[in-house]
């Protein structure tokens, strides 16, 4: 965390034409004018909703300021704080003004003991809780928000929703904006819409970083640590709407937004999908865990369905290290993991899929092709039976899937692997090789019909359906995972789906390039010898 810098000296600046925020955010011509630095030095300001006063500095505990309103009406400058007293709840909008600069942002963040101040936009008729727009080098840490409107709000088809969001920090006609860091924060009871009056209503819940204008993107996003829960309809959301030119299934490199990077959150009970990134180069969705998104839907709408984790409209997404569960299907989708439209060099691995009535992964066609999905674990996804554990599409292309374990309890009606528009024969090419199906369920497999599709060396380990695919190098004994199934089905269980030491496919596996180098527990795995079948290697 930044270090808060203690102020000596009285603030001396006054304020002129001051254009006040109250409840709702207005517009307003007159100039506001930065407090002075002190001796070139950044400031620390101080809030304090019981003893302030915003006829106070600011500057000390003593001498803090009371309201929104006294700190919505400043612009702050690089390497400011901003502090909100613990225990303390402020209703309405937080919408501090400024910018930072590199390597000193402005932060907003708590002070005192206690549990993190609140910022509740209860009192707003749509909108955030807490606001940036067209501002760079923020830091928004160890607040929680809340931003509830105690009315209906889902919206209907023939009666739309107002936006709402708990953090919203958006760039509108700002061009590159950069370095935003949203750690350490609660956002919780935030009723978005799920169908809106005028946005898309995935860009409405609990974090929302968006750039809307063509020239608009984002170069340094970190969404890190924050427990997000109860919101609707997203649980996190980035999106970049500049990153095509002609085609919007075409993604132009150039005007993706970079260095995003959405990692170690807890986004929970979700009407809608829980993470999403969505015009991005590069980016990085971490060591996140998603239970129980698309808990809700909007009959009719042309948005029912919601996923877990969803990357599109992006080039090189990593998804690793992440655990979804409890994921439903609405209408269709309900998958843990969805590399959806126009999504280039995505890769899928070591994450923990379990109990998502969807699947574990949906790759979508739509120009999207280079996907590699390795050493995941997925155990009783696909339930619903609708698709597949996997299911893949058929105008997708260069699409390998190796060393993922899969187990399907007993009396489920899950498809192993399940091909959407597979009537549709296309030159794809898609490689499934060294993975583990323990397949106690009734359900079948449904394979794309191409000449380019390479399987081998999986194991088919239970039930074993008509449907099931030719290999020529698959086993059908027993692997002889560990401890599959039973209860407790969390991450700390993922290690009794490995081989155990008898196991029959430990190094017999096939040599497959560029493996990333490690399994789903981060034991090395060599480029030259046989690897185990699976997620985890011997």
């Amino acid at each position: 965390m930044l270090a808060f810098q203690q102020m000596r000296i009285a603030l001396l600046a006054r304020f002129v034409g001051v254009c006040l925020l109250l409840a709702v955010q207005v517009s307003c011509t007159s100039t506001v004018v930065k407090p002075a630095l002190q001796n070139g030095k950044s400031m620390t300001f101080f809030v304090n909703a019981v003893t302030g006063s915003d006829s106070a500095n600011g500057l000390s505990h003593s001498k803090a300021w009371k309201s929104l309103a006294k700190v919505n009406a400043t612009t702050f400058a690089p390497g400011d704080s901003i502090l909100f007293a613990k225990g303390d709840t402020w209703i309405g909008q937080l919408h501090p003004l400024g910018s930072g600069k590199f390597n000193s942002p402005i932060l907003i963040s708590s002070y005192g003991n206690g549990v993190a101040p609140v910022i509740n936009g209860a009192s707003l008729p749509k909108g955030a809780a807490v606001f940036l727009e067209n501002q760079q080098y923020w830091t928004i840490s160890n607040i929680d928000v809340i931003n509830n409107s105690d009315s209906a709000n889902f919206g209907t088809l023939k009666v739309p929703g107002n936006a709402r969001e708990g953090i919203l920090v958006e760039d509108s006609g700002g061009g590159e904006l950069q370095d935003i860091t949203i750690s350490g924060d609660s956002v919780s009871n935030v009723n978005g819409c799920f169908g809106c009056q005028t946005t898309d209503s995935h860009l409405n819940g609990g974090i929302v970083i968006e750039a809307t204008g063509a020239r608009d993107s984002f170069n340094g996003v970190k969404v890190v640590g924050n427990n997000v829960n109860r919101v609707s309809r997203s649980g996190i959301v980035f999106w970049d709407q500049s990153y095509y030119s002609t085609n919007m299934l075409e993604v132009d490199q150039p005007d993706l937004s970079t260095n995003v990077s959405i990692s170690k959150n807890s986004v929970s009970d979700v009407a809608g999908d829980g993470i999403i990134v969505f015009g991005a180069s590069n980016a990085a969705i971490s060591a996140n865990t998603v239970s129980n998104a698309a808990q809700k839907s909007l009959a009719g709408s042309t948005e029912a369905a919601s996923v877990g984790i969803m990357t599109t409209r992006s080039i090189g997404t990593v998804v690793k290290h992440n655990e979804v569960f409890g994921t439903k299907t609405q209408t269709t989708d309900g998958e843990g993991i969805d590399v959806d439209l126009g999504s280039y060099r995505t890769t899928v691995e070591y994450n923990y899929s379990h109990d998502n009535q969807g699947g574990f992964v949906l790759l979508m066609g739509g120009f999207s092709s280079d996907t590699v999905v390795r050493y995941n674990l997925s155990v009783n996804d696909s339930f619903g039976g609708l698709k597949g554990i996997f299911t893949l599409d058929s105008s997708q292309t260069n699409t390998d899937i190796y060393n993922n374990t899969i187990y399907v309890p007993p009396n489920q009606n899950e498809n192993p692997i399940f091909c959407q528009n597979c009537s549709i024969i296309l030159p794809t090419k898609w490689s499934f090789i060294n993975n583990i199906i323990e397949n106690f369920g009734t359900g079948s497999y449904l394979f794309p019909g191409s000449p380019g599709i390479e399987i081998k060396a999986n194991v088919f380990f239970g039930n074993h359906p008509l449907s099931e695919p030719y290999d020529p190098l698959k086993t059908t004994s027993n692997p002889d995972l560990i401890s599959p199934g039973g209860e407790n089905p969390g991450l700390n269980q993922a290690s009794n789906y490995s081989l155990s030491l008898t196991s029959p496919d430990l190094s017999n596996g096939l040599v497959v390039a560029n493996n990333g180098g490690e399994d789903f527990f981060g034991d090395p795995i060599s480029a030259v010898t046989h690897p185990s079948r699976g997620f985890k290697q011997a």
